[in-house]
C-alpha cells in the first residue's frame, strides 16, 4: 500500500486550498467594501467578470462570519467568564464552536470558485527590504541568543501570569486552555495553548498533580483547534493523556487562535520572511519556557518538548 497517489493529489490541491484561505482572510477586512476592494486585499488582479459571483460570496461569508462571532461570544462567556456552567453545556458549546470555526476558517464552498477560476496568490507578501532588515536586526544577527533567551537575572520577573479556562470533557481526557501575554518583545498578542489531562488524576499533598508533561508544537499553517480534526490532538494529546500524561499543544505565533486579521493561520511566517521566520522561532522559544515553568509549578516531575515540521 503506497501513499503516493494521495500525496500527488494533495500537492496538486494545495494552491487552491491556500487560495481559499487567502480569500477568506481578505474577506475579514474587506467584507463590505465590494469586489474591487476585496480583490485588492486578496492580492489578486482585477476580475470584473467575477464581480457578481464575488458579491454573492461575500454576502454568504458575512452570514457565516456573523454566526461565528455570535458563537465565539457565547463560548468566551462559558469558558472565560465568571458565570456557572454545567459539563454538558461546555461540551455542547465547544462542539458548536469547532464546527463553525472550521466552516469559517476554510470556506471552500464559498470561495472555491475564485481560486479555481482566477489567479489568487497563496501568500500576500510583505517582504522587508534586505538592507532595512539588516539594519533593524543587526544586534540579533550578531548575537542570536538575544532572540532565544531571557535575561537570566530577571527571567522570573519576566514570566507572565498564566490564566486557565474552564474545563471540557474530551474522549478520555479533561481539556482546558491556557493564555498569557507573550514574553516576546517582538509580539504584542496573547499566547494560547490547549491542555489535555487524564480524567482520573490525584493531587499530591501540596495540591499539585504529578503528571509528566509534553509540550508539543504543530506544523506551519495548522489551524489547531479551530478545526474539528487536528492531527496532533488525535495522535498525540488524546493518545497520551489517558495513559497518565499531560500534553500541552501551543498555538504558534500567528496560528490558530492567534491568527492576525487579514491573514490566514501562519501566513505572516512566510509573508514576512526572512524576518517572519526568526520572529516566530524566537517567540515560540520564550513561550515554551513559560509553559515549561507553568507545568513544573503544577507538579510535573518531568517536562519534554517536541513537535512536528515547523514545531
Amino acid at each position: 500500500m503506497t501513499s503516493r497517489p494521495f500525496e500527488a493529489f494533495k500537492t496538486r490541491s494545495l494552491p487552491r486550498e491556500f487560495g481559499v484561505v487567502r480569500a477568506r482572510a481578505a474577506a475579514d477586512v474587506a467584507l463590505s467594501e465590494g469586489p474591487e476592494a476585496f480583490l485588492r486585499e486578496v492580492g489578486a488582479p482585477p476580475a470584473p467578470h467575477l464581480h457578481d459571483r464575488i458579491e454573492r460570496a461575500l454576502a454568504r461569508y458575512a452570514r457565516l462570519r456573523g454566526a461565528y462571532d455570535e458563537t465565539m461570544d457565547r463560548w468566551e462567556r462559558v469558558f472565560w467568564g465568571d458565570g456557572e456552567s454545567t459539563p454538558d453545556e461546555r461540551v455542547a458549546v465547544e462542539r458548536e464552536r469547532r464546527e463553525v470555526s472550521e466552516r469559517r476558517a476554510k470556506p471552500t464552498d464559498i470561495f472555491g470558485f475564485l481560486s479555481k477560476e482566477h489567479l489568487v496568490p497563496p501568500v500576500k507578501f510583505e517582504t522587508p527590504p534586505p538592507e532595512d532588515a539588516r539594519t533593524r536586526w543587526h544586534h540579533e544577527l550578531a548575537e542570536p541568543e538575544r532572540l532565544y533567551g531571557f535575561v537570566e537575572s530577571s527571567a522570573a520577573e519576566e514570566f507572565p501570569r498564566v490564566e486557565r479556562s474552564a474545563t471540557v470533557r474530551g474522549p478520555g481526557t479533561v481539556e482546558y486552555l491556557l493564555r498569557f501575554r507573550s514574553p516576546s518583545p517582538h509580539l504584542s498578542d496573547r499566547a494560547t495553548a490547549r491542555v489535555y489531562e487524564p480524567v482520573d488524576i490525584d493531587a499530591n499533598t501540596d495540591g499539585d498533580v504529578d503528571l509528566p508533561t509534553l509540550v508539543f508544537h504543530s506544523g506551519w499553517g495548522m489551524f489547531d483547534d479551530q478545526l474539528t480534526y487536528w492531527p496532533e490532538e488525535e495522535s498525540v494529546a488524546r493518545a497520551l493523556a489517558p495513559e497518565g500524561y499531560r500534553v500541552i499543544l501551543p498555538d504558534a505565533p500567528w496560528h490558530g487562535r492567534r491568527e492576525l486579521l487579514g491573514r490566514y493561520s501562519g501566513e505572516p511566517y512566510i509573508a514576512r520572511a526572512p524576518v517572519g521566520l526568526f520572529t516566530l522561532y524566537s517567540a515560540a522559544a520564550l513561550e515554551t519556557a513559560v509553559l515549561t515553568d507553568w507545568a513544573r509549578t503544577e507538579g510535573a516531575p518531568a517536562v519534554g518538548v517536541g513537535g512536528v515540521s515547523l514545531g
